[in-house]
């Protein structure tokens, strides 16, 4: 195998990588060096079977180093991947009309790597055998298509933002919007894994969890089976929020703001068979976040680089979860002023809740603060607190809504 990569500390860690699988590999700078290596190598006899570059290589970049291996009548045997820090529109499409067959970003797991190679090889260099580029997604996709995953969760953006990620991993899903839904579809059929919303209205999901172990425990008795595994999430990052969910029955804990890589990696260890947390440390992904009273107004109101990140790069789907987002706390605001005009708090303090932790997904970081601060004055019954902190998310989503029509226009 012959690896072009410009930086030398990735063509080390891919070097190491592909010599830990048991392959012969030969690594290079550019573009230039990796073209005659290649045709060295034929002239010799001793050609490679496989090509591993990055796109942005020195002096023959990416791009010209796939059309010459793709023009050159000695390299037609040569399968080609690529793996790159550098990702933009119609890459892969276009990579793969020159040839290559597989395609991986940067970071890369040696494991996805290594699943990459074999589907590549395995199918070869024949380009209109599959027009379908080998990523770690259509790999993820043969792994889990029959893995089927019901996910509870009130918040919509929340449900659509899990149902992208898990689709996208190849996994089944099946979604509700309440504990009761959630028991009654796990009374109509069986699934691998739930993942269960902590905070849901009418049946909370600690006790949706109670309800789904006490009918796996009946159903055992009569007829035998397994014990579903469930994934709690939620905003509440307190080690007391985690006890509760390992106490009511849950397998793992997982906190807002929600990562792609970290959903999929605590889902795959939970289907391996992976112990309970039950005993652990709190697992607290969001600990270095800020907890409220900060002064956001001189930042902008959503870190765009970093949701578009969430959204996977794809801006549309942005977009798409940011109109969930504050049509969701527009209506809740409205909520919120009419009971606490009455002087109730409690309808505060949950959709307080809310708000944090789809803020938190999104890196909308000021409504995120305001959001810890309206629930922490709803806890204390604090009037006055809550009306003040209501009114500065008004103020505070209509700069977002402003802000994300200048930047992201239609």
């Amino acid at each position: 195998m012959l690896v072009a990569d410009g930086n030398a500390t990735y063509r080390k860690i891919i070097e190491d990588m592909l010599g830990e699988m048991g392959c012969q590999v030969t690594v290079v700078p550019d573009g230039t060096t990796a073209l005659e290596t290649l045709i060295r190598a034929e002239e010799e006899k001793n050609g490679f079977n496989l090509l591993i570059m990055e796109l942005t290589l020195p002096g023959l970049d990416g791009y010209d180093l796939a059309r010459a291996v793709h023009r050159s009548k000695q390299l037609q045997g040569l399968s080609r991947i690529v793996l790159t820090s550098m990702t933009r529109g119609r890459q892969a499409r276009r990579m793969r009309e020159l040839g290559c067959r597989g395609y991986l970003t940067k970071p890369v797991r040696k494991a996805v790597l290594q699943e990459v190679i074999a589907e590549v090889l395995v199918g070869g260099h024949d380009e209109s055998s599959d027009p379908t580029m080998v990523t770690k997604h259509s790999v993820a996709e043969k792994k889990f298509r029959n893995v089927h995953i019901l996910v509870a969760d009130d918040y919509e953006m929340n449900r659509r933002l899990v149902e992208t990620y898990l689709k996208n991993d190849g996994f089944s899903v099946h979604l509700v919007d309440d504990g009761h839904k959630a028991v009654k579809a796990f009374r109509r059929g069986r699934f691998d894994l739930i993942l269960m919303d902590m905070q849901m209205p009418g049946l909370d999901g600690v006790a949706a969890v109670k309800k789904i172990r006490e009918i796996e425990i009946l159903e055992k008795e009569v007829i035998g089976g397994r014990t579903t595994p469930i994934l709690a999430t939620t905003a509440d990052t307190s080690p007391k929020a985690r006890e509760r969910c390992l106490a009511a029955g849950m397998d793992a804990f997982i906190t807002k703001p929600l990562q792609q890589a970290k959903l999929r990696s605590r889902i795959e260890a939970l289907l391996s068979g992976a112990p309970s947390e039950t005993g652990k440390r709190p697992d607290l992904e969001v600990k270095g976040l800020p907890t409220g009273k900060s002064n956001a107004a001189a930042k902008a109101p959503i870190d765009l680089e970093r949701a578009l990140h969430t959204a996977m790069g794809d801006t549309d789907f942005l977009k798409e979860l940011l109109g969930m987002f504050t049509d969701a706390t527009a209506r809740q605001l409205v909520e919120i002023k009419s009971s606490t005009a009455v002087g109730q708090t409690d309808t505060a303090e949950k959709y307080a809740h809310k708000t944090k932790g789809a803020a938190a997904n999104l890196d909308i970081e000021g409504i995120r603060m305001t959001a810890v601060d309206l629930e922490e004055a709803a806890r204390q019954h604090d009037v006055s607190e809550i009306e003040q902190q209501t009114t500065a998310l008004e103020h505070q989503l209509k700069a977002l809504n402003e802000f994300v029509q200048a930047n992201c226009p239609a």
